[in-house]
């Protein structure tokens, strides 16, 4: 007998299926078809052509796990569509795969062990075939016997191709190759100036948050992220939104336990810039404005 097939076609359909429903009527049994499915299944190994024609209907019943009558079974499964005749209806349409992939195992496990055997100069589809197989159709002990000249050979052909590279060189006029990689540095005066005057700001920057944060410069050294984080705020804010933002942080406790880095995090510099702007407010309205609300109240007499 031959192995059992890994699975059979069942669509999601079946139990609300016309025939289902059908069958349920004829029989009584709202789950008639879960019997259909072990009809199916048992087929799929004993009958894989769907031929049930050398079966009795009890025998059909029971394998199909029915209990009842297996002459009435049978017929109301011929009512209801799932039987045509003595056949499964419709099975080597729906699986017929199966069918054909069982008889094809069966043929190659009744093929004796000797039939497996090829000759190594023999190339079959089911042949294990290496790129030297493919390589070649000469034997392998030819080809043993010969490895060193033709080792010599190509090697010959090998220097002669390096050395006609060798010699070979491109014409005057050919273009350069474009570079491909990170574009040249601007060398320009603009440039230089532009570089020069970023590392003042930035040597200015660092020093004032260090002294914020109560750092050497040992201790909060330059990275090439905190560069990279001051160039860009930088360009977006300015030197000195980036400077005021520092003096709004002084006594600020959270900000004093950041290091460098997180001073010139979008949400950092802007909370300092309102705080100094909340300062400068303040200190616009220090003892002139003081002044000038006690002598509103006194009549505007400023005399004494």
């Amino acid at each position: 007998m031959s192995s059992p097939l890994p699975w059979i076609k069942v669509y999601g359909d079946l139990p609300t299926h016309r025939k289902s429903v059908t069958l349920a009527a004829l029989t009584g049994q709202p789950r008639a078809w879960t019997h259909v499915v072990e009809l199916w299944l048992w087929a799929s190994r004993h009958a894989p052509d769907g031929d049930l024609s050398k079966m009795p209907p009890a025998a059909i019943a029971v394998v199909a796990g029915w209990r009842d009558d297996g002459a009435a079974f049978v017929k109301a499964l011929q009512d209801a569509g799932f039987l045509d005749g003595l056949h499964l209806y419709a099975w080597m349409e729906h699986n017929g795969a199966h069918h054909r992939k069982q008889a094809a195992d069966k043929v190659r496990n009744s093929r004796p062990t000797g039939d497996t055997q090829v000759n190594k100069n023999v190339l079959t589809s089911e042949s294990l075939v290496s790129h030297q197989q493919l390589g070649s159709v000469e034997s392998i002990e030819y080809r043993e016997e010969n490895k060193d000249k033709n080792l010599a050979l190509f090697g010959d052909r090998k220097d002669a191709s390096e050395q006609a590279t060798a010699t070979v060189e491109p014409p005057a006029d050919t273009p350069a190759k474009p570079r491909r990689g990170r574009p040249p540095k601007d060398r320009s005066p603009e440039a230089e100036a532009e570089r020069q005057q970023e590392r003042a700001d930035a040597d200015r920057w660092i020093a004032a948050a260090r002294d914020l944060l109560g750092l050497t410069a040992e201790q909060a050294p330059w990275s090439n992220d905190t560069f990279m984080a001051f160039r860009q705020a930088r360009k977006k804010r300015g030197v000195e939104q980036l400077m005021a933002a520092i003096e709004g942080l002084r006594g600020d406790s959270f900000a004093t336990g950041l290091g460098v880095r997180g001073l010139l995090s979008a949400n950092m510099i802007e909370r300092g810039l309102v705080k100094q702007t909340k300062r400068e407010g303040r200190i616009g309205l220090g003892i002139e404005s003081t002044w000038e609300k006690y002598f509103a109240q006194h009549g505007g007499q400023n005399d004494q």
